[in-house]
C-alpha cells in the first residue's frame, strides 16, 4: 500500500498545482488515478480488490455530487475525490472526505476573511436561515453584487486526505 500512498500523494500534489494554475483538475489526472486504484486491488485481491475499490470510488463521487449538483464545487473536485476512494477504499474516503470537510471550512473562512467578506458572508447565511425559517422552504438571501469567492477546492481535498493518511 505505500506504492499506492506514493501515487495517490502524486496525484494529490498535481491537483493542487493544476488547481491553482488554471482552476481545473483535469480528467487527465482523475481517472487513470481511480484506474490505478482499481487495477491496484484488483492485482492484490481480485474479485474482493474489486470491489474494494469501486466501493471506495463511488462512495468519493457521491459524497461531493451533490455540491456539484448545486454548483458549489467543479466536477473536478469530485472526480478527485473519486480517486481518493479507488485507491484508499470506502472507510478510509469517509474519513479523509471528513478531514477535508474541516479543512475546508478553515479554508473558507481564511478566503473570506482575507477579501473583507467574512461578515457580509455570514449575514447572508443568517438572513438565509431565518428566511428559511419563516417560509418553511429553502430561501437563499441575495448576495451583495461581488462576484463570488471560486476556491480551489482541490487544496481542500490534498490537505484532508494527507491528514486523514496521517491520523
Amino acid at each position: 500500500m505505500n506504492f499506492m500512498l506514493t501515487i495517490l500523494l502524486i496525484v494529490l500534489a498535481t491537483a493542487v498545482a493544476t488547481d491553482l494554475l488554471y482552476r481545473k483538475i483535469p480528467n487527465a489526472l482523475t481517472i487513470p488515478a481511480a484506474a490505478c486504484g482499481l487495477m491496484y486491488h484488483i492485482y492484490l485481491n481480485g474479485l474482493d480488490g474489486f470491489l474494494f475499490s469501486i466501493k471506495g470510488l463511488l462512495l468519493g463521487l457521491g459524497l461531493l455530487l451533490v455540491f456539484y449538483a448545486f454548483g458549489i464545487m467543479g466536477a473536478g473536485d469530485v472526480k478527485l475525490m473519486g480517486s481518493v476512494g479507488s485507491i484508499l477504499g470506502p472507510a478510509a474516503v469517509f474519513k479523509a472526505f471528513l478531514f477535508t470537510a474541516i479543512v475546508g471550512g478553515i479554508f473558507s473562512i481564511i478566503v473570506l476573511a482575507r477579501h473583507g467578506q467574512l461578515v457580509s458572508f455570514s449575514r447572508r447565511i443568517w438572513l438565509s436561515l431565518k428566511l428559511t425559517l419563516m417560509t418553511r422552504g429553502l430561501t437563499l438571501a441575495p448576495g451583495e453584487g461581488k462576484p463570488p469567492l471560486i476556491l480551489c477546492y482541490g487544496i481542500a481535498i490534498a490537505v484532508g486526505t494527507s491528514l486523514s493518511i496521517l491520523f
